[in-house]
């Protein structure tokens, strides 16, 4: 297959063999009996990466109650009430912001909402969960004082309760790359809490997998791969088993990131979940079963620990959201050559957060621009639910710091849009690429407005030298 008239945004043309490009360069001929599509002048990059991303849960929050909107408790319950009467079993709901909220969430509010229903509710930094009173009788907390469950307690909880079936799941999960194809999307390191990538080994069973899939093993699923002699990198072109997760913190939404100074207005400076001397021992148990290891680290201590831990631990490591930054601590992320994994887009919602709880702080939030200009390697994802599973928004976040709507917020860390693609995958497309490919409406998005790039005209979408999305499906 001969792709023609591309750009990059220079004039290129790509000729497919196998589901491989071998082949790239302006006005390349065509072959006898070679299929040919015009791209029309459309830019055509290498598909784009999510490096963070829960995808099972993402795909149940696409069929759950949406909270985002509710500025309070009252209203989210208001919404819970809204659902209760079309919605049989178990009302679940997602994405509730209870950080700048006046009112408390409480099992009682959700009670008065849904009487006698089992309401389960979960954060949009899903490190918090919030339970009707049935609900929490159901995972064995009948007696929990307010229903509002933060970190450990909020995933043990979770785990307690009914699951969606395999086959709810897996319908949701077919829905939802359908949505990331139209977004370009061809790859995802998959984050998912339960274990990943048996749940993606299986769907192989059927089949080759829809995307190409990088699972993150939690250390309570560590044995098992020890077990099986699997550690990082292990598998296929299509399947992988990614590093292991460590949590060195909470989240901003939830107040549980670990930092230097004290929230604003509190003596709190968020949750310790592994302490310096936790994390070493973690990091040797990784590396003696062969993995990377992929460490959330969120508020400026928990990075600092982390960052200083990882310098001499031997691994292939990433540092997971690293929203709150020492300047000092910079060098770290090349001198120990880890990965910094950004998600952008959430400054279009924790910008006003920041401003308000870490006011106080000496600390950079979100420095993207700061991070490359050190040297650090970068790569961005969404930490859907977080932010929907949609590159174009941490791009448009990096680049402009706006998804136009309000000016740029600490425009100072824009990044220039090359660098913005790169870290998402969709560098220029190179001979020995397979032709996982994304094609824009437009020749050049650099062109485009903030409002513009967010809302990014994605034309068509390839995977392995497939049209997935597109004219030519």
């Amino acid at each position: 297959m001969l792709l023609t008239h591309g750009r990059a945004p220079e004039p290129v043309d790509l000729r497919v063999v196998g589901g491989a490009v071998v082949e790239c360069g302006p006005q390349l001929h065509r072959q006898d009996g070679e299929p040919e599509l015009d791209l029309g002048g459309r830019f055509v990059r290498h598909g784009l990466r999510d490096a963070h991303a829960h995808v099972a849960d993402w795909a149940r929050s696409r069929r759950e109650i949406d909270l985002y909107a509710a500025g309070s408790a009252q209203q989210a319950a208001a919404l819970v009430a809204a659902a209760a009467g079309s919605t049989a079993g178990v009302l679940r709901g997602a994405r509730f912001r209870d950080a700048g909220w006046a009112d408390e969430p409480t099992a009682a509010l959700l009670e008065r909402a849904a009487p006698g229903r089992v309401v389960v509710l979960r954060s949009m930094d899903i490190h918090s969960a919030w339970l009707s009173p049935a609900a929490l009788r159901a995972c064995g907390l009948p007696d929990h004082p307010t229903g509002l469950l933060r970190e450990h307690e909020a995933w043990q909880a979770l785990d307690r309760l009914p699951a969606p079936s395999t086959t709810e799941d897996d319908a949701a999960v077919a829905d939802a790359v359908a949505a990331a194809y139209s977004r370009g999307l061809t790859a995802v390191r998959d984050f998912s809490f339960e274990d990943a990538h048996t749940v993606w080994e299986r769907r192989q069973q059927d089949g080759p997998l829809p995307l190409r899939v990088s699972a993150v093993v939690l250390p309570a699923q560590l044995p098992s791969y020890v077990e099986r002699g699997l550690g990082s990198g292990a598998g296929d072109d299509w399947l992988r088993v990614g590093p292991l997760k460590l949590f060195v913190d909470g989240a901003l939404g939830s107040r549980t990131a670990r930092c230097l100074t004290p929230y604003a207005g509190s003596d709190s400076h968020g949750v310790q979940l592994l302490d310096p001397e936790q994390l070493r021992v973690a990091l040797d148990g990784a590396r003696a079963a062969r993995f990377d290891v992929a460490v959330h680290a969120i508020g400026d201590e928990a990075t600092r620990d982390a960052l200083s831990a990882l310098q001499t631990a031997g691994l292939r490591a990433s540092l997971e959201h690293a929203q709150l930054l020492r300047r000092s601590d910079l060098e770290l992320f090349r001198a120990g050559g880890v990965v910094a994994s950004l998600q952008p887009a959430h400054l279009f919602d924790d910008a006003p957060l920041v401003d308000d709880v870490w006011r106080d702080t000496a600390s950079m939030p979100y420095a993207v621009r700061s991070l490359v200009d050190a040297g650090a390697r970068v790569v961005l994802g969404s930490d859907a639910p977080v932010s929907p599973m949609d590159p174009w928004l941490s791009i448009a976040a990096a680049v402009h710091r706006s998804d136009g709507s309000a000016p740029g917020w600490r425009p100072e860390e824009a990044v220039p849009l090359e660098v913005a693609l790169s870290a998402s995958g969709a560098r220029r497309v190179r001979p020995g690429d397979r032709a996982d490919l994304v094609v824009l409406d437009v020749p050049d998005p650099g062109v485009l407005s903030p409002a513009e790039l967010v809302a990014a005209p994605v034309h068509a979408t390839f995977l392995d030298g497939r049209c997935v999305y597109g004219p030519w499906v």
